[in-house]
């Protein structure tokens, strides 16, 4: 009897265990503890395995919740989309998952903003790049001959004027 319980024992052991592995995160954008210098639309996180519809994710300022405009999932990715960009700071995204054999994962993602500061708009002076001193001069010049022949245009005109009406 103990011959045929070792047998079976023996043939059980032989073959290999069936280890039931738990997704995880296999990449994520932003990636934990990433400064993100550019403007943020859009949270992904990308597991090893497919999850299920009714993951979820948020985002976290502070303790405060940065609502997501759109919240889907396509096989293993959870993806967030902003209404606007993120402004400079701490953030953390939380990510409560299904996994396809039905264990609840959840874990976080600490990163951070850090984008440069917009410069603010100045009047702009456009300058002409032939502008020296002598081109300077000559337009100066050339605005006094034309203000010079525009009176004497006047002139000659008004004595005709003058000179039609004393003849007739």
């Amino acid at each position: 009897m103990s011959k045929k319980i070792f047998i079976i024992l023996l043939i059980l052991l032989s073959f290999p265990t069936i280890v039931s592995a738990h997704t995880t995160v296999s990449h994520s954008t932003p990636a934990e503890g990433e400064v993100i210098r550019n403007n943020l639309l859009e949270v992904t996180v990308n597991f090893t395995e497919e999850i299920e519809k009714i993951s979820t994710i948020e985002l976290l300022s502070k303790n405060n919740e940065i609502p997501f405009k759109r919240v889907t999932v396509e096989d293993n990715k959870l993806i967030g989309q902003l209404e606007k960009p993120l402004e400079n700071g701490s953030y953390r995204i939380n990510w409560n998952i299904i996994a396809q054999d039905g264990h609840p994962l959840t874990g976080e993602i600490p990163f951070t903003v850090e984008k440069e500061k917009e410069k603010e708009e100045t009047n702009t002076v456009v300058v002409n790049e032939n502008a020296t001193p002598e081109n300077i001069a000559n337009d100066s010049t050339n605005i006094v001959i034309t203000i010079i022949i525009t009176i004497l245009i006047a002139i000659i005109l008004f004595g005709f004027i003058i000179l039609g009406r004393k003849r007739g």
